[in-house]
């Protein structure tokens, strides 16, 4: 894995994506998390930041491209998650 930095990267990428498939988060507080994350890694030099940047990175990329909603109506069932009802 040292040789290969760039898979360390891939997986909190990743993670965000797949978060952004049951969660969905208003724009603003994925901006607002995309920033702050950003600038603790800046000036921190934290690698905790930085792997909340690239999950932020991920899940907005991930709901960027999500597809449209063909048919269903989504409703919040209390706890966060959105389910399709058919």
């Amino acid at each position: 894995m040292k040789s290969l930095p760039m898979v360390k990267a891939l997986v909190p990428f990743a993670a965000g994506i797949v978060l952004a498939e049951y969660f969905a988060v208003p724009w603003w507080l994925f901006a607002a998390a995309f920033l702050l994350c950003g600038a603790l890694a800046l000036l921190l030099r934290s690698w905790a930041a930085a792997v909340g940047l690239l999950v932020a990175a991920g899940w907005g990329a991930g709901q960027l491209h999500a597809p449209l909603f063909y048919g269903f109506y989504y409703v919040n069932n209390g706890i966060g998650l959105i389910q399709p009802v058919v």
